[in-house]
């Protein structure tokens, strides 16, 4: 994501702790499955001086990868910054305290130590706060299990497989049976890569087949494996074991029909010069990404319930895609009809201010959008012209 301006406070994290500075509240997303976590930390110096500081975490490479820290905000002003830095993680909030806090920040950091050069005023509390581990494997099994939602069969399957193919191995571990089991099944990847689609099937009762195809640094992988699965006393679902059948390359060509979906698109003019920003306002947890030709406004779900389909795509976690062009096009796109016409209501108001006005509106085999982004052109219909 793209790092936030900083707003720099005299004295870091730890003096924050152990200087005055009163811990308040705390509260984190429920998506370390999905190994990243959005952090909001209240504290208090005095009766009129209240700090609010907001943390992304991301632990399979950067650590952390955002932070800010505000004054005395408003609510609005907060609630905005939260739903622009976090807004895309798909998670609800849990209540958390100072300790837990700490965890969090000390397992990121481990993760990657360059990341506290990225962030001065942090670097300098993380003296105080100990680089050393200071919490127990069974403490941060509990941490892991706080922050994730309540979770189904497939879902297990899939947050496991992508812990294991992030080589995420401390939010992993809260997933087996035993935690002991924590260091086998830990060869699917030499770095951290990206679990793109899943398809579990069942063999018999407790073991499943699992295909996975995997996004890594040298090209795209098919892996197969089995896991055994058993639930506990509480109902919760947890690995028994895990084994590779078989791991093998495949082609782009063969990943791109696995991915094959349709992909709904609307065409709009843009008949204000200030519409983009009105579109930020309006969404501020867009991720927003510049190209040759345009802005590329990406609008994530407020939830990650695609983890517990049978087949999992990562692309299930966008609701749409904005894409504003230099030439006054905006083309909206989503993979589902019924979330592309949810999207295409949202901006009949600013149709009717004549802000926008509709120019077409297609339904295509295999998905576009991300060749027309790339392919410098400004015009939708000259692109499609050019495609023949």
């Amino acid at each position: 994501m793209l790092k936030p301006k900083l707003t720099v406070l005299e004295g870091g994290y730890g003096r924050k702790l152990h200087s005055g500075y009163h811990f308040v509240k705390a509260s984190a997303t429920n998506t370390r499955m999905m190994g990243v976590v959005g952090l909001h930390v209240v504290w208090r110096k005095s009766a009129d001086i209240e700090i609010h500081e907001l943390y992304h975490l991301d632990y399979e490479s950067y650590g952390i990868d955002g932070y800010e820290s505000h004054v005395n905000p408003d609510s609005y002003y907060i609630d905005h910054r939260i739903l622009k830095m976090m807004g895309g993680l798909g998670g609800e909030f849990a209540e958390l305290d100072a300790r837990a806090v700490r965890i969090l920040l000390q397992s990121a950091v481990r993760k990657a130590p360059e990341c506290l050069g990225e962030y001065p005023e942090i670097e300098d509390a993380f003296a105080q706060i100990s680089r050393e581990q200071f919490y127990s494997d069974d403490e941060y099994n509990m941490l892991s299990r706080q922050l994730m939602p309540d979770t189904g069969l497939y879902g297990t399957i899939h947050y496991f497989m992508m812990r294991t193919i992030g080589r995420d191995w401390e939010a992993r571990r809260a997933l087996w049976h035993t935690s002991e089991l924590n260091d086998t099944f830990m060869n699917l990847s030499g770095v951290p890569s990206t679990l793109i689609r899943e398809h579990v099937d069942r063999i018999e009762d407790g073991v499943y087949r699992v295909t996975s195809l995997v996004d890594a640094v040298s090209g795209y992988d098919m892996i197969v494996s089995e896991i055994g699965v058993e639930k506990n006393v509480k109902g919760a679902y947890l690995i028994e074991y895990a084994k590779i059948l078989k791991k093998m390359k495949i082609s782009s060509i063969e990943t791109a029909l696995m991915l094959k979906k349709k992909e709904y698109l609307s065409v709009y003019m843009v008949l204000d010069e200030g519409f983009e920003v009105l579109l930020e306002q309006a969404y501020p947890e867009l991720m927003i990404n510049e190209h040759e030709a345009g802005v590329l406004f990406t609008r994530f779900k407020d939830h990650n319930r695609h983890v517990e389909n049978q087949t999992f795509y990562l692309s299930e976690d966008i609701l749409g895609l904005y894409y504003m062009t230099d030439e006054g096009q905006l083309i909206l796109s989503s993979f589902c009809a019924e979330n592309l016409e949810k999207l295409d209501l949202e901006l009949s108001e600013w149709v009717e201010e004549e802000l926008l006005a509709p120019a077409g509106e297609f339904t295509i085999d295999v998905p576009i959008l991300y060749d027309f982004v790339n392919s410098g052109l400004g015009d939708f219909y000259d692109y499609l012209n050019d495609e023949g």
